[in-house]
């Protein structure tokens, strides 16, 4: 009777044992499941976190770049109105060298004309210088002239007189 309890209670164990074995097993597997469960939730956060991160950034970016497109388009606007401003400069040096140039071929017309003229005026002045030179002497002559008469009716006056 001893020796059937004894196998009886040795049959019994391994059930037993089997029985905390499964137990066991299904406490790990919903362990497991549990833990994957928080992976995957922290999985999705770091995504979500990492998409607000990047719409963060590309609304920044955007926002730069709106921002050069604006100063870029201001310099553009500026850099076309120099141009305009060189643009009239370059225009009106232009007319003054055609003005100067205009002046310049007057300049050396009249020096043309006055070359011509230079030794025209230069005859004029020796034909008047001998003119004058002329009319002296014949001034001169008449003068003789006229004194030597004067002399002459003098004397002949006073040898009237004296007669």
């Amino acid at each position: 009777a001893a020796q059937q309890e004894a196998h009886h209670e040795q049959a019994h164990q391994p059930a037993q044992f089997l029985q905390q074995l499964s137990a066991q097993m299904a406490a790990q597997q919903e362990a497991h499941q549990e833990q994957a469960h928080q992976h995957a939730l922290t999985l999705q956060q770091l995504k979500a976190q990492v998409a607000a991160q990047q719409q963060q950034w590309e609304a920044e970016l955007q926002q730069v770049q709106q921002q050069q497109a604006g100063k870029l388009c201001k310099i553009q606007q500026q850099l076309d109105e120099q141009r305009v401003q060189y643009q009239q400069q370059a225009g009106d040096l232009h007319k003054m060298r055609q003005q100067l140039d205009e002046q310049r071929a007057q300049h050396q017309q009249q020096a043309g004309e006055l070359c011509k003229i230079q030794p025209q005026l230069e005859e004029q002045r020796m034909q008047h210088q001998q003119q004058l030179e002329q009319q002296q002497a014949q001034h001169q002559q008449q003068l003789g002239q006229q004194q030597a008469q004067h002399q002459q009716q003098l004397e002949e006056q006073q040898a009237q007189h004296q007669q």
